[in-house]
């Protein structure tokens, strides 16, 4: 239980970071061009744009390898019964989970 709750920790910085490099750019170039606006819009798509980049990071890593850098760390690995990482599709079901 503590293993999977660092490596929990670690993936959910990781993602976090990514997230705030790509909200950061964004970001500055809407500053730039003058069309940086604060509302409940934009708001909105910050949130989504969070949970898109979170959802991408976990199942892509566990359908591709089986296992995100954090996971990677203290030696876990999701796979399906064939011993395979499991489908996109059963990532993100067990990422809703």
């Amino acid at each position: 239980m503590v293993t999977r709750g660092v490596a929990l920790v670690v993936d959910a910085a990781l993602a976090q970071a990514v997230y705030l490099v790509v909200a950061a750019s964004v970001g500055l170039v809407l500053g730039l061009a003058d069309q940086l606006h604060s509302g409940w819009l934009t708001g909105s798509l910050a949130g989504g744009g969070w949970l898109l980049v979170v959802a991408l990071y976990f199942v892509g890593f566990w359908s591709v390898t089986g296992q995100t850098p954090g996971m990677r760390l203290l030696r876990l690995r999701v796979q399906a019964r064939s011993g395979e990482p499991p489908s996109a599709f059963r990532s993100l079901l067990r990422l809703a989970g």
